[in-house]
């Protein structure tokens, strides 16, 4: 189950639902190609070639595939909306059958214009040139174009890797990119110099616009009665989260209990949706990310962390909005029926893998108030995947690396991630949360 950004209006009325039974059909598709017509413009997205040298632009519609030569790309850069003239008359097949775009089932192209920049910042080195300052970008993909600073600090350190912002993009009357410069990132051997290469080769921004850090000081701590309508109060249950214990932010929270032979589970998710309203600022640079990043010595959070850390992460002993998937199961682990509907919670506990596996091997460790869902929670652990092992699943049980730094960031240690039945218990909640959460798109 994943945090949504639909707006509130938008959000699913609670609804008890059997889940269907696969359909197992077949269905033909085929993919259409298109004639290339000489004189037609396509509106395409540009990528460029590692080493920075021409690339391929992808028709957004057709899905269409031109080659462009270094010499034919008008200086667009990675990711950059471009309109796009084919140079010869070939059939041309859909992307989905290209192996090698650069191959002869493509058509040469050549950009006629940019419409839209996908980049505005540049990182680099500063070099001197006679009477000049110029930018050597460090991202490969950005090419040999001609990079001019236009303003610049008194005193300029060429070991430095520098963030700047681009202020004139090339013309026929000035053919050469125009920035200038921000803030110092790194050194030139600095670890965070090769991580700010990644960001920005990802084109993933790290600071968030000042329309997002608005919209997001404006939400409110604390909850208010309003907040609660129509929404199923389960404040009196015994919620806990378990994550790593590195975690920042807490994202679900889970209950078990047991009636007349019936498990009755609940999972609930951070209520997001709530707080970020579609095609809002908040919702515009969660998309940019599209998830949080992790570094060793840094995180690049999808949303500003008032939101991340703080209204939209399940902290104990505080209410908080959730979407719950509320399931019944048998001691057999089938599910008989679930519910989706928004809630409100308010966990009792933030607790570890770790601390939840010495538990379940010596329940009488753990807080009396905790001792019933823990308990539940492992026997319908046990029940789900034994039903899974029934069904025939694939367990995949693969050694995940644990890389350990030093004070400087620097890797110390290389060891295998424990894959405890803390972890198992919380990955089989999910799985069937997932379960009845698609099976509830698909019937409604």
């Amino acid at each position: 189950m994943t945090k949504s950004n639909q707006s509130k209006k938008d959000k699913i009325n609670s609804t008890k639902t059997k889940p269907q039974e696969s359909k197992n059909t077949k269905q033909k598709h085929t993919l259409k190609q298109d004639k290339i017509a000489p004189s037609m413009s396509y509106t395409c997205i540009y990528h460029k070639n590692k080493n920075g040298m021409g690339g391929v632009a992808i028709d957004k519609n057709t899905k269409n595939i031109f080659n462009i030569s270094a010499n034919n790309e008008l200086f667009a850069l990675d990711g950059d909306e471009v309109t796009v003239i084919a140079n010869n008359t070939n059939d041309l097949l859909p992307a989905k059958k290209i192996i090698n775009p650069q191959g002869t089932n493509s058509v040469n192209g050549i950009v006629q214009k940019i419409t839209q920049h996908n980049t505005t910042h540049l990182n680099g080195f500063v070099q001197k040139y006679k009477d000049k300052l110029l930018l050597k970008v460090s991202n490969s993909k950005f090419g040999n174009y001609l990079v001019i600073i236009k303003s610049h600090h008194n005193k300029i350190d060429r070991e430095q890797l520098y963030n700047t912002v681009i202020v004139d993009y090339p013309s026929d009357e000035n053919p050469h990119f125009t920035v200038e410069l921000v803030n110092i990132i790194a050194g030139h051997d600095d670890d965070a110099a090769f991580i700010q290469d990644l960001l920005l080769e990802a084109n993933i921004p790290v600071e968030f616009s000042m329309a997002c850090i608005s919209q997001a000081e404006l939400v409110k701590e604390i909850i208010h009665e309003d907040e609660l309508i129509e929404r199923t109060d389960l404040r009196h249950l015994t919620f806990v989260t378990i994550d790593g214990e590195d975690a920042k932010d807490f994202d679900d929270a889970v209950y078990v209990e047991v009636k007349n032979d019936i498990f009755h589970l609940y999972v609930a998710i951070a209520d997001v949706a709530n707080y970020v309203a579609a095609n809002s600022a908040l919702d515009h640079d969660a998309y940019l990310r599209g998830t949080s990043i992790y570094f060793p010595k840094q995180v690049i959070p999808m949303l500003p962390e008032r939101l991340s850390n703080g209204i939209c992460s399940l902290k104990p002993d505080v209410d908080r909005l959730v979407m719950c998937c509320q399931m019944q199961i048998t001691l057999e682990g089938k599910i008989l029926e679930y519910s989706v509907y928004n809630a409100i919670i308010n966990s009792k506990a933030r607790l570890t893998y770790s601390k939840v596996q010495e538990w379940l091997n010596e329940l009488s460790l753990a807080p009396s108030n905790l001792v019933s869902n823990i308990s539940n929670l492992y026997l319908l652990f046990q029940a789900l995947l034994k039903n899974r092992t029934n069904r025939g699943a694939i367990d995949f049980d693969s050694v995940e690396p644990i890389f350990v730094f030093d004070d400087n960031g620097l890797i110390s240690d290389l060891q295998p991630r424990v894959r405890l039945e803390a972890h198992k218990l919380i990955e089989e909640c999910m799985l069937a949360a997932n379960v009845c959460v698609a099976d509830f798109l698909i019937v409604h």
